[in-house]
C-alpha cells in the first residue's frame, strides 16, 4: 500500500549477540519493541514509537537426519520465496509455498500456507529469543501448536520472542502435494 511510515529507532541484527545489544537498548530508553519481517501484512502508524527490529540473519545449514529427512536451518532474515527456491538444493515439502512473500522467521508466526500445504507441515523446531526472559528458546514442532493460521507466537508468545532461526525437515524424496482442488484439476 506504500504507507510511510517513520520509525523512532530501528535496527537489523544478524546475531544473537547483535540482537541483545539492541534490545538492551530499548530497555535502556524505555521503548517498546517491535519485530518486523520483510514488512508485508503490516500496516503500521505513520510515527512508530520505540525501537524497530529486523533480521538480517540469511545463514542456511543443513545435514542428514537419516536416509528419508534431511534437516535445514535457515536464518530469519533469508527471504521466503529464495528460500523456497533454494530449499530443493536440499530436500522437498516446501514447493506449493512459493511466491508467499515475507521471510523466513515470520512463516511460523501465522502458520503460512498455500495450496494444501502448511509450513508447519516441514518445520522441525523454532529457535528464537524470548524477551521476557532474555534466553534463547528451542520451541519444537508440537510446542508451535500450529492450527490454520495460528500459532503460540501470535497467542501466549506474542510480542515477547524474536525468531532467530527455523529448521525444516525436508523430504529426500519429492512427492507433489496435489490435493488442492485447482491443482488435482
Amino acid at each position: 500500500m506504500r504507507l510511510s511510515s517513520v520509525a523512532e529507532a530501528f535496527g537489523r541484527f544478524h546475531s544473537l549477540s547483535e540482537l541483545q545489544l539492541l534490545l538492551a537498548k530499548a530497555r535502556c530508553n524505555d521503548w517498546p519493541v517491535t519485530v518486523l519481517g520483510g514488512g508485508s501484512n503490516v500496516l503500521l502508524n505513520r510515527r512508530l514509537g520505540g525501537l524497530v527490529i529486523q533480521s538480517a540473519d540469511q545463514r542456511v545449514e543443513c545435514w542428514p537426519a537419516g536416509d528419508r529427512i534431511v534437516k535445514v536451518r535457515v536464518g530469519a532474515g533469508k527471504n521466503w520465496h529464495q528460500w523456497v527456491c533454494e530449499s530443493t538444493q536440499y530436500g522437498h515439502g516446501l514447493e506449493n509455498l512459493a511466491l508467499i512473500p515475507g521471510t523466513v522467521g515470520a512463516a511460523p508466526i501465522q502458520n503460512i500456507g498455500a495450496y494444501g500445504v502448511e509450513v508447519g507441515e516441514c518445520i522441525d523446531a523454532v529457535i528464537g529469543y524470548q524477551i521476557s526472559t532474555r534466553q534463547v528458546r528451542h520451541i519444537s514442532r508440537s510446542e508451535c501448536r500450529f492450527g490454520y493460521r495460528d500459532s503460540v507466537f501470535k497467542r501466549e508468545l506474542a510480542s515477547d520472542f524474536v525468531v532467530l532461526s527455523v529448521v525444516f525437515s525436508l523430504s529426500r524424496q519429492f512427492e507433489p502435494v496435489l490435493s488442492y482442488g485447482p491443482l488435482k484439476a
